[in-house]
């Protein structure tokens, strides 16, 4: 055999070996959204998404205003939040952002999700049901001890959070009817800063998400409704961010925690 196409030969085995001993780097979707929509949906699903579609979502946690900043800038493929387009802008000029450029993007509803924000208590109150005058007057600071709804006799202690608005506005519109929080209440970040301190804090009470509800804290059963999942990004979704949007309203359906 001729010497060089000998080593020609050698080469071309060479780069084909090499080719298949390097993994295919897999796509990566990154994508940003509010607490309750990463703990009881993208959360549950990144697994299975990724198994269906070969794209690993790159998840971070944020505020509307942080998310639309991040989706116009082109940090991120997408956002999304458990609140209507018009919702999301309200909340995005609230926090001081801009929506000038709202006309760029693009929201798709993407579902609906259970409204009622999970409320949970310390094991010393001893309740599992207050109804929506109770919760009104407690995260409002009117009724300061168990005792006034059926409880024991123990102050009560509101936690909120900073970095849960969707959340917090939601359930102030639905259930407080836009009174204002106890200006006792301690503050929390996200849903598992709330709870840590409600686990350590006698007579507590303040939000969660299905994905942390356990036995050692008790949750509250009320009337809740439903919300809208808004998906938002900037220009037509990329045919990746349609794959997400076809599995969380599908397949994706079975490992949604609500």
């Amino acid at each position: 055999m001729n010497k060089n196409i000998k080593m020609s030969s050698l080469a071309l085995v060479a780069t084909l070996f090499l080719s298949l001993a390097i993994p295919v780097q897999a796509e990566t979707l990154k994508v940003t959204s509010g607490a309750t929509v990463t703990e009881s949906i993208l959360g549950p699903i990144k697994d299975a998404f990724a198994k269906s579609s070969g794209i690993t979502l790159n998840i971070s946690t944020s505020t509307p205003a942080q998310g639309w900043q991040q989706a116009t800038a082109g940090q991120v493929d997408a956002a999304i939040y458990g609140l209507s387009f018009s919702e999301i802008i309200a909340s995005v000029e609230e926090e001081g952002g801009t929506t000038a450029n709202r006309r760029e993007m693009y929201p798709q509803m993407v579902g609906m999700m259970d409204a009622g924000t999970k409320i949970i208590t310390s094991r010393d109150v001893g309740l599992s049901v207050l109804n929506t005058d109770q919760l009104r007057s407690i995260f409002a600071g009117e009724i300061t001890n168990w005792s006034a709804v059926g409880g024991p006799n123990l102050p009560i202690t509101v936690v909120v959070g900073s970095k849960i608005p969707g959340s917090m506005a939601q359930f102030k519109k639905a259930i407080m009817e836009d009174k204002e929080y106890s200006a006792n209440a301690l503050k929390g970040e996200r849903y598992p800063e709330i709870k840590a301190k409600i686990l350590v804090t006698p007579g507590s009470i303040g939000f969660s998400s299905a994905a942390l509800l356990d036995d050692s804290i008790q949750p509250i059963r009320y009337s809740g409704g439903m919300r809208i999942v808004t998906l938002i990004t900037k220009g037509v979704p990329s045919p990746a961010v349609s794959k997400l949007i076809s599995f969380i309203q599908k397949e994706g359906k079975e490992y949604i925690k609500q």
